[in-house]
């Protein structure tokens, strides 16, 4: 998990919340030690939330559009993969969004975190899933 944990991943992932972190966890049915190791449960995570975004798609906004375009081409291939739609920004938000509304239609008024979670880990996230479709 070391290579898709970059050093600017971690530091992201220290100023998370603890909260967001164990309400994450916990969406995955997973239980954290008391002493929360972050890179080692969002590392955890990860190949959970793979999954998941393969068979729900992945929970994108147009708040995301940024990110999204500033992704190197294979990382926007893979999310393209995940989303099932061509390489192009405008077309992965577009799925990303009804991926976040059926969320939303199906929590109700509950916090979502892992939709709330995903943007901030999309990297890391698609660096796995490249190095898995690899």
């Amino acid at each position: 998990m070391n290579d898709v944990l970059s050093p600017t991943d971690l530091a992201m992932i220290q100023g998370v919340p603890a909260s967001d972190l164990i309400a994450l966890a916990a969406d995955f049915d997973l239980v954290p030690d008391a002493e929360i190791d972050r890179a080692g449960l969002v590392a955890e995570v990860l190949p959970r939330m793979l999954d998941r975004v393969r068979a729900e798609g992945v929970p994108l906004s147009k708040y995301d559009a940024e990110d999204v375009a500033a992704l190197p081409p294979p990382l926007l291939g893979a999310l393209a993969r995940l989303q099932g739609c061509a390489a192009d920004p405008a077309a992965i938000l577009k799925a990303g969004d009804r991926v976040y509304r059926q969320r939303q239609r199906q929590r109700g008024r509950r916090a979502d975190p892992y939709a709330l979670m995903v943007p901030m880990l999309l990297t890391p996230l698609l660096r796995l899933a490249a190095a898995a479709d690899a």
